[in-house]
């Protein structure tokens, strides 16, 4: 029995130093969790250590947003869209339409729900 489980946590413990960082990275990105999550959870696992691993996760991350900028102004480049963002508030710039569209959104849903329970208690009067 005893070399069953030996075997049977070899295997995971290969598994898990191969999918933790994606997995992790993959637990940052969702908004239900952040990098204090991580922290957390990999405390628990690694106890002083956790700190290493946590640090190699939120670099990963970087590198990946880094790459993602890279490609990003490369292809806008070559289809003739000049988008460089030099600072976080260029980027933030960029978004303000996408912010505004999410303002004008969010009123017609409040209209339409205005107009909607209004027009409910006016036939409740009749």
């Amino acid at each position: 029995m005893t070399g069953m489980v030996q075997e049977m946590q070899l295997e995971f413990s290969k598994y898990w130093s191969e999918y933790n960082l994606i997995l992790s990275c993959a637990a940052i990105l969702d908004p239900r969790y952040k990098v204090k999550f991580i922290e957390y959870c990999y405390t628990k696992l690694y106890g002083i250590d956790a700190q290493r691993y946590v640090g190699k996760i939120v670099g990963t991350l970087y590198s990946l947003f880094d790459e993602y900028m890279q490609n990003s102004v490369c292809s806008s480049c070559a289809t003739g869209i000049s988008v460089v963002a030099t600072n976080i508030s260029d980027v933030k710039d960029e978004f303000e339409d996408y912010k505004t569209f999410q303002r004008k959104l969010g009123n017609l849903k409040r209209k339409i729900e205005d107009d909607s329970s209004s027009s409910s208690s006016d036939e409740d009067d009749d």
